[in-house]
């Protein structure tokens, strides 16, 4: 039967312990989480509003910057270990990284003349300054992915743990609190970005002088420069019409309503958006898996690998969604007073739903990608933007936040039940198996007991502590108790 959990036989492959890194650096990342209750508190939540719309758009010019070479390198890096040329990986990976930065010091250069445009775009002005701060971190930020993106088909993954989630997020945090505590402005969040964005990138730089140092590099080592084109363009171009999926809900929702409400929104998506960001324990270490697997033409262990991430996935996302639908007033009152309502409640619950499916199935997402059916994800991406925007447009004058919610859930479950569909089509690959089955089960069982537990005990610290941990108890203990049990059982000696 297929492995739907970590399992005495599983701890030693490298798709196990490259997701048990990544999981740690999941938990650690969420400090990107701390240090936004951090800003939403010093700044409220009209500056929150302010700093979310400069950040999406920095974003966004980024990955417009990078060019999706960081994708491109990665495949390069791949090709070059397996064809048993390591030595010239160093030299072909500083020659994508001068190009890298060279299109990001473009991007960095037009977003800071263009912000005053798109600031007035999205009807609030205010937003110019703190992007023109944004700017200064894109090559920073873009360099940091070239590099770390490099370590990947290595199946290392700790390095980049490091670096993206914790020496970047953490010291956005720390930057942030001195900078904002002297100057309670927009544009010191923005700064505190920049500063993390430079710490990041010179942190990969040493990282990558010791993955491969100078006394390994050899000269030569050829890489199919259309295969790199056409590597870095498809997976670019997925990369930034994926984040602007992410994000197109805000952008439209700065058009009709005050910016108060596009902080509200904001902090509720990031709170739903841990779901999405928990993707991020398995997509960097099963796409090279799934490549290796793919090349070799293992069908069964492919699909094997695949069963095995799913069903870790459902069970991270099944119990951070029982989180949010048990406690959603405790979780957005973390952002503080201006931030809770009955209304905002039900937008996070959307948002949350959406987002799970996402995390969980969207897997195949990646192993389409890296497996030449790049196209797939592009064209229903571009599709669902546009279907998205039109829901946007037409649901928010009407629903406002919980319109915004309703599209971008909609939209985002479509899109990725399609992607399913599709690499079940063209890699025979399915995503749900019946040994996912108690996974879900042990859920609704679990969420029941939760909900049955406040219910009879009330709301409060004590009471959604004891949900909590009723929910807990059952939902993981009904999937890893036969587990338990056995590992109790001392064979006769």
């Amino acid at each position: 039967m297929p492995e739907t959990a970590p399992s005495t036989s599983g701890r030693g492959t490298p798709l196990a312990r490259g997701v048990l890194v990544n999981a740690f650096g999941i938990l650690v990342k969420v400090s990107r989480t701390g240090y936004l209750i951090l800003f939403s508190r010093l700044i409220g939540a009209d500056g929150f509003g302010i700093y979310l719309l400069a950040f999406t758009l920095q974003e966004l010019a980024g990955k417009i910057g990078i060019l999706g070479l960081h994708w491109g390198g990665g495949q390069a890096v791949g090709a070059l270990l397996a064809k048993g040329e390591g030595g010239a990986i160093r030299g072909v990976m500083w020659r994508i990284l001068a190009v890298a930065m060279l299109g990001s010091v473009a991007a960095a250069v037009g977003l800071y003349f263009l912000a005053p445009t798109l600031a007035n775009l999205l009807g609030h002005p205010a937003v110019a300054a703190p992007l023109r701060v944004f700017a200064a971190a894109i090559p920073f930020m873009n360099g940091t992915y070239v590099l770390v993106y490099s370590f990947r088909p290595r199946l290392n993954m700790k390095y980049e743990m490091y670096i993206t989630s914790v020496i970047e997020p953490v010291t956005v945090l720390a930057a942030g609190a001195v900078l904002l505590t002297w100057r309670r402005r927009v544009e010191m969040a923005a700064l505190a970005h920049v500063i993390a964005a430079a710490v990041a990138f010179g942190a990969a730089a040493v990282v990558f002088q010791w993955v491969y140092p100078r006394a390994d590099a050899r000269r030569g080592g050829r890489v199919d420069r259309a295969l790199l084109v056409h590597g870095s363009f498809t997976m670019g171009v997925m990369d930034l019409f994926g984040n602007l999926k992410t994000r197109i809900d805000l952008l439209i929702l700065a058009r009709f309503l005050p910016v108060d409400m596009v902080g509200v929104y904001g902090a509720v998506t990031e709170i739903a958006g841990v779901l999405r960001k928990s993707r991020s324990a398995f997509d960097p270490i099963i796409m090279p898996i799934a490549q290796r697997l793919y090349l070799k033409q293992d069908h069964a262990g492919l699909q094997r690998e695949t069963t095995r991430a799913v069903g870790w996935a459902l069970q991270i996302g099944l119990g951070l969604l029982g989180l949010v639908l048990l406690v959603p007033e405790r979780l957005l009152g973390l952002f503080g007073a201006d931030f809770t309502g009955p209304v905002f409640t039900q937008v996070l619950m959307i948002l949350a739903a959406g987002q799970f499916v996402n995390m969980s199935f969207g897997l195949g997402d990646g192993i389409l990608a890296i497996t030449g059916y790049g196209y797939v994800g592009l064209r229903s991406t571009l599709a669902m933007i546009c279907a998205d925007v039109v829901l946007l447009v037409l649901l928010i004058p009407h629903w406002g936040l919980l319109g915004a919610a309703f599209a971008t859930s909609v939209t985002t479950v479509t899109v990725v039940l399609w992607r399913a569909a599709r690499a079940r089509r063209l890699l025979g690959l399915r995503l749900f198996v019946r040994a996912h089955l108690p996974v879900p089960l042990s859920w609704v069982l679990g969420l029941a007991a939760g909900f049955g537990i406040l219910a009879g005990v009330g709301r409060g610290v004590f009471g959604d502590a004891l949900a909590l941990s009723g929910f807990g108890l059952i939902f993981f203990g009904l999937l890893h108790a036969r587990g338990w049990l056995r590992g109790l059982v001392v064979p006769p000696g």
